[in-house]
């Protein structure tokens, strides 16, 4: 009996450990799994503010500061998998926001307004795949194609982007009809030699439409020369045809077309747009009823790096509607330049002074007004594993 006990305790022990060394394993391989998983993400964020003068007023104001998520999960074999969720930041309480990139709001003919003055709002949210040479799909709130091409000339820290008609309607993110940040959509962009291409639809679902999709696009991007690029992009929406008889002026489908050229030579970037937009845009005037109206529109920005910590940008946005509703001011128009400047501490943190000199007018008939500011921006990126 001694003997075989004897003979059983290193036999158990044995066991045991043998045990212990496969639970060990098992709990290194989720651990390297957890790793891995782990550096799959990135925390990212853009912290902005400025001091605005303009109107005989001196107001501290918000400049779309965001903070995100990006996950990219890489398989070896396969799409590698990615997703985003993105944020806006509302770190002041200001009553004037000057960007037109830091709306949240994503209505088309009647804007939503939920997300209005909250700390945080939606920017972007989306899943998809990279096929590698066969090209990428996203599906949820992301940038539209048609940004693909209007992006060019957004090229300054606060104004700008509002001739071209991706900010429709005007006080939104281009949501809904898909130009900007556009919601529900389904993306799919590739590069076929030194042509890129992205096509996209909305779906939402609902009676928003006639049609399956509430919106198609479609961009195209091509070099023509040494540092010369042409684009070309297209969007047009499906409305459902109960909203023709509540919208003034409304006869045919939301369509949105932007072309451009954009310039690249050593410190030097200069690109210039062309946009038309037909039943794209919408003012609510005092009797509370909706209007609709075309416009057309063209932007320029040119930028000149001066050295590792200077940089200076000049540029336009010009945007004529075309209504002829007693309603709206026959002077209506956006008319106006900005000048900015940046000096960079480091490639991630820097100041900037942009002044807008504007002589537009609004629908109602008042007169734009001068802007000047002097604000910051530090952005910053952390992860784990290689950037995605």
């Amino acid at each position: 009996m001694g003997t075989g006990g004897g003979a059983a305790r290193p036999a158990a022990r044995a066991a045991l450990a043998a045990v212990a060394l496969v639970a060990a394993a098992a709990e290194a391989a989720r651990a390297g799994t957890a790793s891995k998983l782990l550096e799959s993400f990135a925390l990212y964020g853009s912290l902005r503010g400025h001091l605005a003068t303009f109107d005989g007023e001196v107001e501290a104001q918000d400049n779309a500061s965001r903070i995100g998520l990006d996950f990219r999960r890489d398989f070896g074999r396969g799409p590698a998998i990615l997703a985003r969720a993105e944020w806006s930041l509302n770190l002041f309480d200001s009553d004037y926001r000057f960007n037109p990139g830091d709306a949240t709001d994503s209505g088309f003919v009647e804007i939503a307004r939920e997300q209005t003055g909250q700390v945080f709002g939606t920017r972007l949210g989306y899943v998809g795949a990279d096929f590698g040479k066969a090209g990428k799909v996203l599906v949820g709130k992301q940038w539209s194609v048609y940004h693909d091409v209007s992006s060019w000339t957004d090229g300054f820290d606060v104004f700008g982007a509002e001739a071209s008609g991706v900010y429709s309607p005007t006080g939104t993110d281009g949501g809904g009809p898909g130009t900007g940040r556009a919601q529900n959509a389904v993306t799919y962009r590739a590069t076929a030699g030194r042509v890129s291409i992205g096509v996209q639809g909305q779906f939402r679902g609902g009676d928003l439409s006639r049609e399956t999709a509430d919106s198609f696009g479609a961009s195209v991007v091509a070099p023509i020369a040494a540092g010369l690029a042409a684009g070309a992009a297209w969007n047009r929406v499906s409305i459902d045809p109960a909203t023709f008889a509540i919208v003034r002026g409304l006869d045919e489908d939301p369509e949105y077309v932007v072309a451009a050229l954009r310039l690249e030579r050593g410190p030097w970037l200069a690109a210039v747009l062309y946009a038309r937009e037909t039943n794209g845009d919408f003012f609510t005037v005092p009797d509370d009823a909706t209007v609709v109206y075309d416009a057309t529109g063209w932007e320029a920005l040119v930028h000149r790096k001066l050295g590792d910590s200077f940089g200076v940008s000049l540029g336009v946005n010009v945007r004529d509607p075309e209504t002829r509703d007693p309603a709206i001011d026959p002077d209506f128009r956006l008319r106006y330049a900005v000048v900015n400047a940046r000096y960079f501490f480091d490639p991630s943190t820097f100041v900037y002074a942009e002044a807008k000199i504007d002589d537009g007018v609004g629908a109602e008939g008042a007169p734009g007004f001068h802007v000047f500011l002097v604000g910051l921006r530090f952005d910053f990126r952390l992860e784990k594993g290689p950037p995605s």
